[in-house]
Parts: C-alpha cells; structure tokens; sequence
C-alpha cells in the first residue's frame, strides 16, 4: 500500500477486504479522516492495523472482522472518535488495545463472536457511546 503513502483524507470510504496476503497497513500513515465507512474484512493475513496510526476521526462506521490472524487493533492509537464499530469474527483477537484513545462513539460499539478475546483493555478511554453490545466472546 506504500503508493497512497502521500493520502491523508478519504471523503467516502475504505474497504481492504479479501487480500489474502495482505500483513498490515503500511503506506496509510498519512490518513487523518475519513468521511465515510472504514472496512477491513476477510484479509486472512492481516496481524495488526499498523499503518493507521495517523487515523483520528472515522465519520461512519468502523467495521473489522473475519481477519483471522488478527491479535489486536494496534495501529489504531490515533483514533479519537468514530461513527460507530463493529469488531467481530477475528478468531485470534485477546484484546483492544490500540483503542486508548477513543473518547467518542456517535452510534453503537458492538463486539461479538472474537473467540479469543479475553479482555477489553483499550476501551478505558471511553466517555461517550450511543449503545454497547457484547455478545458471542467466549473467551470474555
């Protein structure tokens, strides 16, 4: 991803889904914003958010999920408020560390079916949320 190294807002949206060998994120440092709906989906080797350090503001929904080899949202440091998230399916996610910088959810966070996720440090930050769900996190 190192040829959009020099973007820095997205007016719309993202999607990084079905790259299969794709590790991390490194070429997005840059991004600051996105209007619109961020989605990592379905990247079989993707072990981290690495790349998105620069990312504060989400406007729409932050969606991560099916990324299997996921152990945690590192890279996500930045991120200050978002739309609303929905983390789920990452079968090798323990925690949610790389969220210690959210302060503000507008909708809801919903985190269901992260088989290994044990913990929810990283969410200590958090001051105002328009609704939670927790479901399905068998290792929590």
């Amino acid at each position: 991803m190192a040829e959009l190294e020099e973007l820095s807002s997205i007016g719309g949206g993202i999607w990084i889904s079905y790259n299969s060998v794709l590790t991390s994120l490194t070429g997005l440092e840059g991004l600051s914003s996105v209007g619109g709906d961020v989605e990592i989906n379905d990247n079989d080797a993707l072990t981290n958010i690495a790349g998105l350090e620069g990312l504060f503001s989400i406007g729409g929904n932050f969606n991560i999920g099916s990324n299997d080899a996921l152990t945690s949202l590192t890279g996500l440091e930045g991120l200050s408020s978002v739309g609303g998230i929905w983390i789920h399916g990452n079968s090798a996610l323990t925690n949610l560390m790389g969220l210690e910088e959210l302060t503000f959810i507008e909708e809801n966070l919903l985190i269901e079916n992260n088989y290994a996720l044990a913990s929810l440090a990283g969410l200590e930050g958090l001051t105002s949320i328009g609704g939670i769900g927790i479901y399905g996190n068998s290792a929590l």
